[in-house]
């Protein structure tokens, strides 16, 4: 579903209210074919035999322009340009790319084990990201899950399934994608829940308790330490 420009609903870190995005989701599913010999392992692991855990590529999280896409300075070519490459280097911290992490799970069920020479034929790339405002997206997390696995080398074919979806409130806190500040005030107002819950547990048992002389409350003493 794409909804128009107009009717995007971003869900802001204070936006527990609105709980739900309005925001682009996106689903396709398309007929491919290897392209490698597949009776032909390599020395190490091809894309698709890679381990469960495993990164195998990763996507900045925030979109480029123009300019840091083609790594130019101005609209016409030069012999300067550095293309994508020089932006990624530009990078200061590898926490502006998004790892895509492979679940291989559905290979522990095949008979006789799924190492090498057992090719998966569906194969699923989940992109989850923040819709951040009206106009930008930030992407928060990619999955690539390898399913139906089969130890046929005539078949060339795999069906590739790709979801690209907006995360609601409670995923975003989940996955720390909001900034610092709405934890701290999450920290502090659990921390201040736990303190009440405890005191009201207090008077209750000193309500209820038998005791002729019970125990004060050693509040400040407590804090002391």
């Amino acid at each position: 579903a794409l909804p128009h420009q107009d009717d995007i609903r971003p869900v802001g870190p204070y936006g527990i209210k609105t709980y739900y995005p309005i925001s682009d989701w996106c689903e396709r599913l398309l007929s491919c074919e290897y392209e490698e010999i597949l009776e032909k392992p390599n020395i190490t692991p091809r894309w698709f035999e890679a381990a469960g855990g495993s990164k195998l590529f990763s996507v900045t999280r925030d979109p480029v322009n123009y300019y840091e896409y083609t790594g130019r300075s101005r609209a016409r070519p030069s012999l300067s340009d550095g293309g994508g490459q020089k932006f990624l280097q530009s990078l200061k911290s590898t926490e502006s790319l998004i790892p895509a992490i492979v679940n291989r799970d559905a290979a522990k069920y095949v008979s006789g084990g799924c190492f090498k020479l057992c090719f998966p034929r569906e194969i699923s790339i989940a992109i989850s990201y923040y819709q951040r405002n009206s106009h930008s997206k930030r992407i928060i997390d990619i999955s690539v899950e390898y399913k139906n696995f089969d130890k046929d080398i005539s078949k060339t074919n795999y069906d590739l399934e790709i979801s690209f979806f907006p995360l609601n409130y409670e995923e975003l806190i989940v996955k720390f994608a909001y900034d610092w500040d709405i934890f701290l005030l999450l920290f502090i107002l659990i921390g201040w829940f736990t303190i009440a819950v405890a005191f009201l547990y207090w008077v209750i048992v000193r309500i209820t308790t038998k005791l002729v002389d019970p125990p004060s409350l050693n509040l400040l003493q407590m804090l002391t330490l």
